[in-house]
C-alpha cells in the first residue's frame, strides 16, 4: 500500500494529498519522545497501511512524516525524471 501511494503522487496524483491525522501525528510523537521507539514508531505505520478509513493522500503524509525520522529518503525521488 505504501508504495501504491507513493508511486501515485509521484505520478502527479496531488488529489491524494491529506494532512496527518491529528491522532496518527501524537501518536507517532510518542513514539520517538519515548527514547526513539522505533518498534512503536512501525506499529503506528502498520496501522496506518491497514486502516481502511485512512485517506491514500493521508497514508502518503504520514509515511513521509515519519521517514524525515527514519531517514529511509522515500520520497527522495519524487517528482523527479529520473
Amino acid at each position: 500500500v505504501a508504495l501504491g501511494v507513493l508511486l501515485g503522487v509521484a505520478a502527479g496524483e496531488e488529489h491524494l494529498v491529506r494532512p496527518v491525522p491529528d491522532d496518527v501525528r501524537g501518536r507517532l510523537r510518542a513514539a520517538w519522545e519515548d527514547d526513539l521507539d522505533v518498534p512503536g514508531v512501525l506499529d503506528v505505520l502498520r496501522h496506518v497501511e491497514t486502516d481502511p478509513d485512512l485517506p491514500d493522500g493521508a497514508r502518503f503524509e504520514t509515511y513521509a512524516y515519519a521517514d524525515r525520522l527514519l531517514g529511509l529518503e522515500l520520497t527522495r525521488d519524487l517528482g523527479s525524471l529520473s
